[in-house]
């Protein structure tokens, strides 16, 4: 899983430094001393999509089709009120349903266990405090310790320590479909209101889909208020299940991830393959 995924990450990474802005995956896989062959096969093992479908799920047309549909997913009101408990159901293929539950902030001795698993997308980082997500970050190597140092600043008093064992059931529902089943995979979030509004609203972005930080201004009441929308996406402190990855340029180019750039990109062609059926 992590020899695909690597392999996928550096396509997709080097697809925009490519020398001619290639249009095929043989000239791009060429270009950055790769076999084309293998690429495909990984791309179908991984991803379920062969070459055609991987470089339009990547291109720059795509995604600006996909904003506008988000407009209609967007544009229902919401209370701008904060609430303890918010419920969503996700439809899409690939998606656990989630439960987005609203922590008190301040309290000391909270514990928190938390383990390193192999995901999709390179080693995750996942933290669990009483039977909710708390924390869920990628490793960009080995030697990473940015999540752990992030997790101890985002809850400062807690007890923390590594306890794969007892995060590795929860490790293996993030990737898992369970729409309908019960009970739904909790996420313990803690922060501003303006913070907790803007995390709630990108649970109604589906797998598959996206959305403009212009776009989810505008959904949390904000209109003029894309720059602090970004800050707040930018320190979603759990990372794919409140998918951040999701949030795109007005000019349908991907832009930068917390978690790196090519990372971004290997999650959303993973699950627009998933949400195809493919």
């Amino acid at each position: 899983m992590t020899t695909d995924y690597k392999l996928i990450e550096r396509l997709l990474e080097g697809m925009e430094r490519a020398p001619g802005n290639p249009t095929t995956l043989s000239k791009i896989a060429t270009s950055l001393g790769l076999d084309p062959r293998l690429c495909e096969l990984v791309l179908k093992r991984w991803a379920g999509v062969g070459a055609e479908d991987f470089l339009w799920s990547q291109s720059v047309d795509y995604f600006v089709h996909q904003l506008r549909l988000s407009n209609q997913l967007l544009e229902r009101k919401v209370s701008p009120a904060l609430t303890t408990t918010v419920h969503k159901a996700s439809r899409s293929q690939g998606s656990p349903v989630l439960s987005l539950v609203v922590g008190s902030g301040g309290r000391e001795g909270v514990q928190i266990l938390y383990g390193i698993h192999p995901s999709p997308f390179g080693p995750m980082f996942l933290a669990v405090s009483e039977n909710a997500i708390c924390f869920l970050a990628f490793l960009r190597n080995p030697s990473d310790q940015m999540p752990l140092r992030s997790l101890e600043n985002a809850w400062c008093g807690a007890v923390i320590r590594e306890e794969g064992d007892a995060t590795a059931s929860l490790a293996r529902s993030v990737f898992q479909s369970n729409a309908g089943m019960e009970p739904p995979l909790k996420l313990l979030v803690r922060g501003s209101a303006f913070q907790i509004r803007v995390w709630r609203r990108l649970l109604d972005v589906p797998a598959g889909g996206v959305c403009s930080y212009q776009q989810l201004a505008r959904a949390v009441g904000c209109p003029r208020g894309a720059r602090a929308v970004g800050c707040v996406v930018a320190a979603n402190p759990i990372s794919y299940l409140i998918p951040c990855h999701r949030v795109i340029r007005n000019t349908g180019q991907t832009g930068e991830y917390r978690w790196g750039a090519g990372r971004k990109r290997a999650m959303l062609v993973w699950e627009t393959s998933r949400r195809s059926g493919k």
